[in-house]
């Protein structure tokens, strides 16, 4: 896999390998969390999604039919009522594609039966008619046009709305290379306007940046967190976090043991349940999610879990629920910074058993020599060290951010890194 990204934020130019792990390091403000929302953002645009530009369609052709209904889309009446059991149907036969437009319009009046029908007519200046060409306005819309409307969305939740270079009009890139095969999406006034081959992924990208994210998931400051403006994939995986503890009951707990008896699993629940041995579990008396360990007399609130505990807990999570694939994808941005010493050298394996034992791929960004030592450490410990590929984030005389490729040589990393480390050595002995 390879993400090429260009003039995009203050990023000029980066083409990243992510083999297996892909390790970007580099001072703050050098653009490593763009290419991260880059390779995020285009590989959820194309994950999934001709079900999701299907869904589209159809949730836009409903919206026509019950717009044109007097009560509009949000009709409750017993009328509407009555007839919301055909709607399925009806639309399966709008795709079926065999309509022609008297014929829809016939379908609609079939639909909506006499009654309701004259009030459309006598409300609706088009009636009957004009809900018909409405529709056939959307089934004539390409399935291009709907993935660059998913992609421009995608990759404005990402940016908030500002995706294109800050240093001029330049048109942007991203492309996205996953075998033999290229998406590239043309980015032009902070919208996406063109997507070349574009192709459908089985597997959802996950980018973990933000371990309070947790902290939605209990009470009483959970429902307060949920009104704070999150990007697209802060939003996505809060969703799975709460889905994934949703679903946390005792059958597929115990279903879960089962499959952790794979060998490529056990190994990391094993490592992270060392480090976060309790477990989330439904408060019947206050009505959300508690943490729990052994000894624990009550449930501690998600929000009182340490920060770098929430790490751990969120990892924990999204491997129990088995939404990590084998194969997929994920993004850690510096996952360091919550986390003490002793715990950066355990994330670090934890990383590097996601790439052995899931194959996943794995694009991280660090600002830590220590952290980075770690992953090169621990990936030579178990023989993944061949999968790994490094690069260094500079911020450049133009302002522009760039990226060179620095596998076999990251002491240059270490030298940019260490740099204050340096400094404060002269402050004490008062050298120059």
């Amino acid at each position: 896999m390879k993400i090429k990204v260009k003039n995009i934020g203050r990023v000029a130019e980066a083409d990243i390998e992510i083999n297996g792990i892909a390790v970007i390091a580099g001072e703050n403000g050098t653009g490593k969390s763009t290419v991260g929302k880059a390779l995020y953002a285009a590989f959820n645009s194309m994950s999934d999604s001709e079900n999701k530009i299907d869904r589209m369609r159809r949730n836009s052709v409903e919206r026509a039919i019950r717009k044109a209904y007097v009560g509009g889309p949000l009709d409750s009446t017993s009328r509407h009522r009555r007839t919301a059991g055909r709607m399925n149907g009806f639309i399966d036969r709008v795709f079926s594609g065999e309509c022609t437009r008297d014929e829809l319009i016939d379908e609609i009046k079939e639909y909506y039966g006499e009654e309701i029908s004259r009030e459309i007519e006598s409300d609706f200046t088009n009636g009957v008619a004009g809900v018909a060409d409405q529709i056939i306005e959307i089934m004539d819309i390409s399935d291009d046009e709907v993935f660059r409307a998913i992609a421009t969305n995608r990759f404005q939740s990402e940016f908030n709305g500002q995706i294109n270079s800050v240093f001029g009009e330049e048109p942007g890139k991203v492309e996205l290379q996953i075998k033999d095969a290229s998406t590239v999406f043309s980015v032009a006034g902070d919208e996406v306007a063109e997507v070349h081959d574009r192709r459908v992924l089985r597997f959802r990208a996950h980018y973990l940046d933000d371990p309070f994210l947790i902290d939605s998931l209990g009470g009483p400051y959970g429902p307060a967190f949920r009104f704070r403006p999150l990007l697209g994939h802060q939003e996505e995986l809060r969703q799975d976090l709460i889905q994934a503890t949703i679903r946390n009951d005792d059958s597929e707990s115990s279903l879960f043991d089962e499959i952790a008896k794979e060998r490529h699993l056990k190994v990391l629940m094993d490592k992270v349940s060392s480090l976060c041995p309790g477990y989330f579990e439904g408060s019947e008396s206050r009505g959300h999610l508690t943490y729990l360990e052994e000894g624990f007399a009550r449930g501690l609130e998600p929000g009182n879990l340490s920060a770098g505990l929430k790490t751990f807990a969120i990892m924990k999570v999204l491997l129990k629920s088995g939404a990590l694939d084998a194969g997929g994808t994920i993004i850690l941005d510096e996952p360091e910074i919550h986390l003490h010493p002793a715990w950066q050298l355990a994330f670090a394996e934890i990383i590097v058993l996601l790439q052995k034992e899931l194959g996943m791929h794995v694009l991280m960004s660090t600002h830590s020599p220590y952290f980075l030592n770690a992953i090169e450490v621990y990936s030579k410990k178990h023989a993944v060290d061949g999968l790994c590929s490094y690069y260094l984030a500079e911020t450049c005389a133009d302002g522009r951010s760039r990226f060179a490729e620095i596998t076999g040589s990251t002491e240059v990393a270490y030298e940019k890194l260490a740099a204050p480390f340096d400094t404060l050595e002269r402050e004490e002995y008062g050298l120059e």
